[in-house]
């Protein structure tokens, strides 16, 4: 089974809780490792509900916030993943995954502040 965090939207609550920053853990070393198609299927499948929670949020809309939480985790477990794989297209996953952790990181930052 792949490891991806399920969202749950409907359960989702319309709040504004601070997340600590995620810390790389012994639950890491438990999960099944991704492929570099595996996390490129994954970003083509995240794209367009990424690019709508990060509007929201940047807009002020603070619902999806525990969605992007999550995704940020997921995002770090596949730089982990990724992490001196070799093959093709590789670089350019690995850098897509960096970018939106990247923009990612500054949303939730500029949301808590």
């Amino acid at each position: 089974m792949v490891f991806m965090n399920m969202f749950n939207f409907e359960k989702q609550q319309n709040s504004n809780p601070q997340h600590p920053p995620f810390r790389y853990n012994e639950e890491m070393e438990k999960r099944v490792r991704l492929s570099v198609d595996e996390v490129r299927a994954q970003l083509m499948i995240t794209g367009n509900r990424f690019e709508e929670a990060l509007e929201k949020q940047q807009a002020g809309d603070n619902y999806d916030e525990e969605y992007l939480a999550d995704y940020q985790e997921n995002l770090i477990a596949w730089i982990a993943d990724l992490d001196g794989a070799l093959g093709r297209n590789h670089e350019e996953v690995l850098n897509e995954v960096k970018r939106r952790l990247f923009i990612l990181s500054e949303v939730l930052e500029e949301g808590i502040n």
